[in-house]
């Protein structure tokens, strides 16, 4: 069964995915409340589901994170959050799904010590997965809710 992990920047956030599993348990964990539970797809299969608030923070994201794969090993990991943005065309309520994530704040060039077997340069963006952004956008155009695939970046401190 695939298994998905969801990292939420809100409790309310969580608390309506909750709402939407069966077979919910709930425990604490690494310092966060975890909910766990089955969710029916619109194709009539189950996925498992594990959903938590993230905290603030790359750090606390990065933790959470990690915990979710160590326990759940899923299958994707999904952050839903809140954030600003330049776009004159995007508004209240409007989605974005992150093609490519940056670092913010952060000046890799710093970084000068690697570990055996990695890249030859410290990794400054990440792409998601194909697969999982045409799905998004497919929910997204049969719910109507307007989205733009773009670039999100984060960092530890409000621009």
């Amino acid at each position: 069964m695939t298994a998905i992990a969801i990292i939420g920047a809100m409790d309310e956030e969580v608390a309506n995915i909750a709402t939407a599993l069966s077979n919910v348990t709930v425990t604490e964990e690494a310092g966060v409340k975890v909910v766990r539970g089955t969710l029916e797809t619109n194709k009539g299969t189950a996925v498992n589901v594990a959903a938590t608030v993230g905290g603030m923070g790359t750090v606390n994201i990065a933790a959470t994170t990690q915990h979710l794969i160590d326990a759940d090993q899923p299958d994707a990991v999904i952050f839903s959050g809140i954030a600003g943005n330049l776009n004159t065309n995007l508004h209240i309520n409007d989605v974005v799904l992150g093609g490519t994530l940056r670092y913010l704040d952060t000046d890799m060039r710093l970084v000068g010590q690697f570990k055996p077997g990695t890249a030859d340069r410290p990794i400054e963006e990440y792409h998601s997965d194909d697969r999982l952004l045409e799905l998004a956008d497919q929910a997204l155009n049969d719910l109507n809710i307007h989205h733009i695939v773009g670039i999100i970046a984060t960092g530890n401190y409000f621009v």
